[in-house]
């Protein structure tokens, strides 16, 4: 994986993402099947099968920046409280 246009403002990052096997650069939940494991500050996804980065409370961390990771995409609740508006039920199932 080569990371071209790196992001100086990752100030946490410290560029062992690269070396991470199967690892993915942007935001990634679900591909093919696959869950993967995402680090806003790294901004790469982790296979969620091969992931080996624990803390002492048994979340998944990232290797690089050791910041714990996301299972599943954020939903903002300004969107949420949007969509309640004009398609409530949509909004309900939105939120689960």
């Amino acid at each position: 994986m080569l990371r071209t246009g790196l992001n100086t403002s990752m100030v946490d990052c410290q560029g062992l993402c690269d070396k991470v096997p199967g690892a993915r650069i942007g935001p990634h939940y679900l591909i093919e099947g696959r869950r993967y494991l995402y680090c806003k500050i790294c901004n790469v996804s982790y296979p969620l099968e091969a992931h080996e980065f624990y803390d002492s409370r048994g979340r998944a961390i990232c290797p690089c920046c050791r910041r714990i990771l996301r299972h599943v995409p954020r939903k903002p609740a300004s969107k949420a409280r949007y969509m309640m508006m004009f398609k409530p039920l949509q909004a309900e199932l939105y939120v689960k």
